[in-house]
C-alpha cells in the first residue's frame, strides 16, 4: 500500500479521536434535567468589571444562548421572575455572561423577556456554588 493510502486511512481515525476528547456544550434550552457546573459553564466567561448597557435589550438574540424555563427553574425560584414579571408569566430567558470572583463566587447575568417587560437579572452564587438568596 503506498504512502498516500496509508495516511487517507490514518486521517479519518486521528479526526475522531480528537473529536471525541472536546467535551459537547450543553444546550439549556431543552427539558433534560443538568448539572449546576454546566449551567454556569455555558455562560460566556467575562473579567471585572463588567458592564451592561440597556441597549442589550435591543438586539436579537442567538437562540444558541437561550436557557428554557424548565432548565432555569433547577437552579432559581420561581419567586425570582415573579418578583419581576408577575405570577404565571414565562419570560424568554437568555444567558449574557459570566464573571468569577475567586474570594467571592460566581455571577451570572441573564435576561429575561416578555413583549410587555424586560429585565437583566444577577444571580450570585457562593464558593460551593449554592445560589445567594435575593
Amino acid at each position: 500500500m503506498s504512502l498516500v493510502k496509508k495516511l487517507l486511512w490514518l486521517l479519518p481515525a486521528v479526526l475522531m479521536i480528537s473529536a471525541c476528547g472536546k467535551k459537547k456544550k450543553v444546550s439549556l434550552s431543552g427539558d433534560e434535567k443538568i448539572e449546576i457546573s454546566d449551567f454556569i459553564a455555558f455562560f460566556q466567561k467575562e473579567v471585572p468589571p463588567f458592564q451592561v448597557a440597556d441597549s442589550i435589550f435591543k438586539k436579537k438574540d442567538k437562540d444558541s444562548l437561550l436557557i428554557s424555563s424548565k432548565v432555569f427553574s433547577q437552579f432559581v425560584p420561581d419567586s425570582v421572575l415573579t418578583k419581576v414579571f408577575g405570577k404565571g408569566v414565562k419570560p424568554k430567558i437568555f444567558a449574557v455572561a459570566g464573571v468569577k470572583e475567586p474570594d467571592a463566587g460566581t455571577y451570572l447575568f441573564v435576561k429575561a423577556i416578555t413583549p410587555e417587560k424586560r429585565a437583566l437579572l444577577i444571580l450570585a452564587f457562593d464558593k460551593k456554588i449554592n445560589l445567594l438568596p435575593h
